[in-house]
């Protein structure tokens, strides 16, 4: 259950970062950076892997909401976070009996 627990976490964290790349990239193509456009190879990659965790937030709180602001990745950042204390708590517990 420890192991499970642990990659679990080490998931979460891969995820978090895959999120921060999107928000990066997002940022690039708004500020118009050069080679980069939503039909490259990565960027779809990392959209495919961002997109199923950030669509439920932005069907929460979609952008339009916001004038376009998109806060579906702090969301999702604040929930891995979460997950990752429950983790840690639920990991040192079990490494105490």
């Amino acid at each position: 259950m420890l192991a499970l627990l642990q990659l679990f976490n080490i998931f979460l964290t891969v995820l978090s970062y895959f999120i921060l790349v999107e928000v990066i990239i997002s940022w690039a193509m708004m500020f118009g950076a050069r080679g980069l456009s939503p039909y490259h190879p990565i960027v779809r990659f990392v959209h495919n892997i961002t997109d199923p965790v950030l669509a439920p937030f932005r069907m929460i709180v979609p952008p339009s909401r916001l004038n376009g602001l998109d806060i579906s990745p702090m969301l999702a950042y604040f929930c891995i976070w979460f997950l990752q204390g429950f983790i840690t708590q639920l990991t040192q517990q079990a490494m105490v009996h």
